[in-house]
């Protein structure tokens, strides 16, 4: 997790020149508090599978539960 500073609103250009400089593919998903759960997993079970990497933008704005279901997803493609 990137905290971002006052004056910066995103971290997808540090995020996005790391993944250039590894040769990944790169995806950013902005998160707001009408975020839904099926749609961020989709990203994120798409993503694990082409191997690219993913920026979730501002997690802070989700409700636990979505928070919660993201985590837990997150454990079980690590494991």
């Amino acid at each position: 997790m990137i905290d971002c500073q006052l004056f910066e609103n995103s971290a997808e250009g540090i995020v996005r020149e790391l993944s250039e400089l590894c040769f990944m593919s790169f995806r950013v998903v902005q998160c707001s508090t009408s975020s839904n759960i099926s749609t961020i997993t989709q990203f994120l079970n798409g993503c694990s599978m082409a191997n690219t990497w993913m920026l979730f933008e501002h997690m802070d704005n989700l409700n636990l539960q979505t928070l919660t279901v993201i985590v837990k997803e997150l454990q079980l493609l690590h494991e």
